[in-house]
């Protein structure tokens, strides 16, 4: 695909020169708990937290609301573009694929992005810019990366001389994880500073201060310095990583002390204390929180804010208080398809599950608009598959069979262009085992597993493996999943380099540590009793619709090879936990505990 840049190159990411403006060289589990590296030793804590954050999207492995021969190619078939390459550098493995020309067609104003609630202005705009700045910003804190990028590409051609619009490109290409592009657009934006410049990154360590004055950058550098600071951290040697994410740390709050009102920076502030340096506003924990808060104090109605508050709390068990921040994002951004998906995270904990999939199916047809208005390829968003999942497991949690199965083949049967998330597709083969239909499950899982991209062969050939427990017994599933070590074992060949490489690792090992368990029930094998309980016990305390919604089909699993293993006691204590998993909070106006524990 021809890129436009070959014709409009002063609207296009320009190529760098000079030091620091090049690309440089979590699992959960493995990150939050230091020392925990073997596939043993993670056992049951993986298989517990993988799923509370990929979304984004969606990137450590305890998912919520994200190429061959060294690098992770899209779904076979998929047509879209390889993305940008800036400078003439490629992306990363692990980047979102997504056609350049995409990113940069004109855009519109529109209402219902919630970029009301942003106050970032462009210096000596005539008006036009700096709405077209502040609706990319709403748009990148809902994780509509195509809009953002189009829309900061748009305030770049009213504005051509100021740099704000290309620290957006910038943060949005480092959300795509597209390191070599993200350089380059803030390249683009340190050559349109006016006055004192930020130095520049030297040795992967960002000095940040204004050269030759020790005072740290404001306005407009201050946001130049902040995400270079962040891609010295998100694109840095994994051995280098945790050094660089306290640096990051670091000069956020020396930026955040010199623009003490300035929003953005407290939000960058609240993504850095996340596990890694790449995090979006969900897994910061207490910590996050109280930057979050400083900067709702200063912005009430900032959409961005609202979100992170939401998902951190939601990570955090305090549903109440999320549902809140929930909702009002949802009110701030009404057109935004993320917004809508993120006020359904929190319905079902206040019982109401008819209100959650009411919403799904807004961002359901929100997207679809989109789609058909500006001739978009699902595929070529992330968010689709994401909700599409979301959906059929709230239509199964509410026992509308029919409606869960088509949501969650068409989810199977689209593209993901995030290659931390096609592991989503594993829901369907998910839902074929529990309702019954091993074959068609064995046959989805193949077609998974030989899908053009190394995770897909790890994650499909470990269902593969459960689906013959199911036809075949023991014997033949753990031939099945030697496939599956095999593929594993390239996957962490291909992925040596990657910053994120922990992250993709830990979703392909959550699933050969279940597929492993389960066999090791039917076989009677002695740990297997334990090992079950500490993965069903992580299940059923997960706090976040993602994980919660999902645990229900892995957990019935379970308790179905308890039964067929003849550990009595043992099914009856998964399927108390599969009752605690379908429970909400008092008051329910949806979904019984019985309705939802029966459902197939």
């Amino acid at each position: 695909m021809k890129s436009i840049a070959q014709s409009q190159a002063l609207f296009r990411c320009e190529a760098a020169s000079g030091p620091g403006e090049g690309p440089t060289g979590l699992s959960l589990a493995r990150g939050i708990l230091p020392g925990v590296g073997s596939l043993s030793a993670t056992r049951g804590l993986v298989a517990g937290l993988v799923w509370l954050a990929l979304a984004g999207g969606i990137a450590v492995p305890v998912l919520a609301d994200g190429v061959a021969t060294g690098t992770i190619p899209g779904h076979a078939g998929h047509a879209g573009g390889g993305g940008s390459t800036c400078g003439g550098h490629e992306p990363t493995a692990l980047a979102m694929r997504i056609p350049a020309d995409l990113l940069e067609r004109p855009a519109l104003l529109a209402p219902g992005s919630g970029a009301e609630g942003i106050a970032q202005t462009i210096a000596g705009d005539d008006g036009t810019a700096s709405d077209f700045q502040r609706q990319g910003l709403a748009h990148l804190h809902a994780y509509r990366w195509i809009e953002a990028a189009r829309s900061f590409h748009e305030a770049a051609r009213r504005a051509p001389e100021s740099p704000l619009p290309w620290v957006g490109l910038a943060r949005v290409h480092d959300a795509l994880r597209d390191g070599p592009a993200a350089r380059a657009h803030l390249a683009s934006a340190r050559r349109r500073l006016s006055g004192p410049k930020p130095e520049r990154s030297v040795e992967g360590k960002t000095a940040g201060k204004i050269a030759d004055s020790g005072r740290q950058p404001t306005g407009d550098a201050a946001h130049l310095a902040a995400i270079e600071a962040r891609l010295d951290a998100t694109t840095a040697n994994p051995k280098d990583v945790a050094a660089q994410h306290q640096r990051l740390r670091d000069s956020l709050a020396e930026l955040a002390a010199a623009n003490p009102a300035d929003v953005e920076l407290l939000v960058l502030q609240g993504q850095a204390e996340e596990p890694g340096p790449w995090g979006k506003g969900q897994a910061g924990g207490e910590a996050a929180l109280v930057f979050y808060r400083r900067a709702l104090a200063l912005a009430p109605d900032h959409p961005g804010v609202h979100h992170y508050l939401a998902h951190t709390l939601e990570n955090l068990g305090r549903h109440a208080e999320a549902l809140r921040h929930a909702a009002r994002f949802a009110a701030l951004a009404p057109r935004a398809p993320h917004a809508r998906h993120m006020h359904a995270h929190l319905l079902p904990r206040s019982g109401d599950w008819a209100a959650a999939i009411a919403e799904l199916e807004a961002a359901d047809a929100l997207e679809r608009e989109w789609y058909s208005r500006e001739s978009i390829a699902p595929a070529d968003d992330w968010h689709r598959v994401h909700n599409l999942t979301l959906l059929g497991l709230a239509h199964l949690r509410a026992g509308q069979m029919d409606q869960a199965e088509s949501r969650l083949r068409e989810a199977f049967e689209t593209p993901i262009p995030d290659p931390l998330a096609r592991a989503w597709h594993g829901t369907w083969v998910e839902f074929l085992m529990v309702t019954g239909k091993p074959k068609a499950a064995r046959a989805a899982a193949e077609e998974f597993a030989g899908r053009d991209d190394p995770l897909s062969a790890v994650v499909g050939s470990a269902l593969s493996a459960e689906a013959l427990l199911e036809l075949q017994g023991v014997e033949a599933a753990e031939l099945q999943l030697k496939i599956a070590e095999t593929a594993l074992a390239r996957l962490h060949t291909l992925s040596a380099e990657e910053p994120m490489r922990d992250a993709i690792r830990a979703v392909a090992d959550d699933h050969l540590i279940f597929a492993e368990t389960r066999i090791a029930l039917r076989a009677g094998r002695p740990d297997a009793r334990a090992r079950a309980l500490e993965i069903a016990t992580a299940l059923a305390a997960n706090p976040t619709f993602d994980g919660w919604g999902a645990s229900w089909l892995r957990l019935k699993r379970l308790e179905s090879d308890a039964g067929l293993a003849g550990q009595p006691e043992l099914a009856a204590q998964l399927r108390a936990m599969l009752g605690a998993a379908a429970t909400v909070q008092p008051g329910s106006k949806s979904v019984s505990r019985s309705a939802a524990h029966h459902a197939p």
